[in-house]
């Protein structure tokens, strides 16, 4: 969907004239059932262990990634969100029917984060986690969010966080 000035979106965001944004929960669920259907491609047509899922969201990636694990667990083992937030209205309604004992996430967000506020982000690892399942937080102190530094401080976080991400989500790397 397109997102002026700077591109593309997973789905829609408007603002009001106080500036508070608001989702096209409509098109989120739609592509949240893209990726599941996605992925259910890839599995098919590629050589992919679908017991061995892993999706890595940013922003409305990460949005999306906590609603396609939940809705779908069958489809995914595990979720690293980044600068992300939970958002129970694009999940699907009777998730609480499935099998999710399995779902692990990584949950990272950025304390100057200035789209996705800090508190929105505080919100999903303590949902999860009264769902009884692995969840691991980690706060970032510095994490921009503007055109020209993002992706600078996204690598950042990946590499100092990396040990921890294929710790908790993996069980070790090797």
């Amino acid at each position: 969907y397109p997102l002026p000035p700077y591109g593309n979106a997973w789905y829609a965001i408007h603002f009001d004239a106080d500036e508070n944004k608001f989702s096209d929960n409509d098109q989120a669920k739609e592509s949240r059932d893209l990726i599941a259907t996605f992925i259910d491609e890839l599995v098919a047509n590629y050589p992919v262990d679908q017991d061995n899922i892993t999706l890595i969201g940013f922003s409305q990636g990460a949005i999306l990634s906590y609603s396609v694990a939940l809705s779908f667990p069958e489809k995914v083992q595990r979720v690293v969100a980044l600068s992300g937030y939970f958002n129970l209205d694009i999940i699907d309604e009777n998730f609480r029917n499935n099998n999710i004992s399995n779902l692990k996430f990584f949950i990272s967000h950025g304390t100057v984060d200035q789209v996705i506020p800090v508190d929105w982000a505080r919100k999903a690892p303590e949902f999860l986690k009264n769902l009884g399942l692995d969840v691991v937080y980690i706060i970032v102190l510095r994490f921009f969010y503007k055109q020209m530094t993002y992706t600078t401080d996204f690598l950042l976080l990946l590499i100092l966080n990396i040990s921890v991400i294929f710790q908790s989500c993996f069980g070790g790397i090797g």
